[in-house]
């Protein structure tokens, strides 16, 4: 990765780098080049496309995936006219940077197009396939950016010289929560998924009728409340649906090596 230092230069950090690490929790180059991305292209990704912009500022550095042309073109012709405005703004501006940094926004830009995918709550499957990525690697890519999202956030936050983007950032991240893909399951999923939540809650039910016919415990500490309830399945419900997909995974992985 090539350094950034000259960035430092070239804008004003309102903290000190030792606080940026204490308070936000992100490593000194990735403050430095977020904090070049929001003061040198936020005027046009506000007025643009401020979502997409957000999606690409928050992609970590050190994520690295083939880049495939055909697909990015492709996803491309997917965003609406201010969505490639802002793309053809960023790549254009960046043509003054370094060959490597230029390679680091086309990377970023690449990635968020799989980010904006999930934001709009489309399943892993499905951004998988349209990438021709595995849902492992999908995964992957949503848990770190929504870390650095996160973090990425704070640190806007704590500059106050980005303050359009103080609720934007939140917003936009909480979109690409690994959590939510329990509601973004396919239909496949969901069917096998049913059995299990008619087991938990079978589950659920025999334990209530047990504390309830049993004199000698407090109610208190066995019955079981429907808010406990349905976080318990949400939770296990969310669980299963990474060991079925990543079972599937395994077992297409195995049936591709015995073809070929």
């Amino acid at each position: 990765m090539e350094n950034v230092d000259y960035l430092k230069s070239s804008t004003t950090v309102n903290i000190t780098l030792g606080e940026i690490i204490q308070l936000v929790n992100i490593p000194i180059e990735s403050a430095n080049h977020v904090n070049y991305y929001f003061t040198e292209y936020s005027c046009e990704g506000y007025h643009s496309a401020p979502e997409l912009f957000i999606l690409i500022g928050i992609v970590p550095l050190n994520i690295d995936i083939d880049f495939n042309w055909e697909i990015y073109v492709q996803e491309c012709k997917n965003l609406n006219e201010m969505e490639r405005k802002l793309l053809d703004y960023i790549l254009s501006k960046g043509s003054e940077l370094s060959s490597k940094l230029r390679w680091i926004y086309r990377q970023q830009i690449y990635i968020a197009l799989i980010l904006k995918r999930l934001s709009n709550k489309e399943t892993l499957q499905s951004a998988a396939d349209a990438f021709e990525l595995t849902i492992s690697c999908v995964e992957k890519i949503q848990e770190a950016c929504f870390t650095n999202g996160q973090a990425v956030g704070r640190f806007i936050n704590a500059l106050h010289q980005h303050c359009q983007w103080k609720y934007h950032i939140p917003r936009t991240v909480d979109k690409i929560d690994p959590k939510s893909n329990i509601e973004t399951l396919s239909d496949n999923d969901k069917e096998k998924l049913n059995g299990i939540i008619k087991y938990m809650k079978h589950q659920v039910d025999d334990k209530n009728n047990q504390s309830s016919s049993d004199e000698n415990d407090s109610l208190d500490d066995v019955e079981i409340s429907s808010n406990w309830e349905h976080e318990m399945v949400k939770h296990r419900l969310y669980r299963t649906a990474r060991t079925v997909r990543k079972q599937i995974a395994k077992t297409f992985h195995e049936h591709h090596e015995k073809v070929y």
